[in-house]
């Protein structure tokens, strides 16, 4: 990954951002879900590991939580002059990787996730969620590309720029 201006791994309860030529990374997505958002206009990105459902009691550790995660995400991009009408959102996890039949935290945590993104009339264009593999993302904003692996599988692309606004990727959603 030379080739790319800057790479920037993001860990649970992180968010972070950049411009056009930075690839986000985040790895070991369980039953936390990975919130990738692309500007199609100037080509910057941000990526939220989002660990809890709801709103941070406190403000220790508050990105862990999807209310502020995504709030963070969206200040972010904001601040790099993107536009909300120019933004799409992919997003990976959600699984039971404990394999528990009563785990909800993964239920929960997706949506949650699902209603803020709506709160913020935010379009979700990709998505690979639930079942029970963790997952790894990229989001390349050089190319505008999201990639995602589950489990020990290679990546693979789960959508491009140039696609349809409205693709949607195979998906174990719960």
């Amino acid at each position: 990954m030379s080739s790319f201006d800057s790479v920037i791994d993001v860990q649970t309860g992180e968010v972070k951002s950049g411009r056009r030529g930075c690839v986000l990374v985040s790895r070991a997505i369980g039953s936390c879900v990975a919130v990738g958002v692309y500007d199609l206009k100037y080509g910057c990105a941000g990526l939220s590991h989002v660990m809890l459902p709801g709103v941070a009691e406190r403000n220790l550790n508050r990105f862990r939580y999807a209310h502020d995660a995504l709030n963070e995400l969206m200040r972010q991009m904001d601040t790099m002059g993107s536009c909300s009408s120019d933004r799409i959102v992919c997003l990976a996890g959600g699984a039971n990787v404990l394999k528990h039949p009563d785990d909800s935290i993964c239920r929960l945590v997706t949506a949650s996730v699902r209603n803020v993104v709506a709160e913020k009339g935010l379009v979700v264009v990709a998505e690979s969620l639930g079942g029970t593999e963790r997952r790894m993302v990229r989001l390349d904003s050089r190319l505008g590309f999201f990639y995602c692996a589950v489990g020990d599988s290679t990546e693979k692309l789960l959508w491009a720029a140039d696609s349809s606004p409205t693709i949607s990727a195979s998906s174990a959603l719960i």
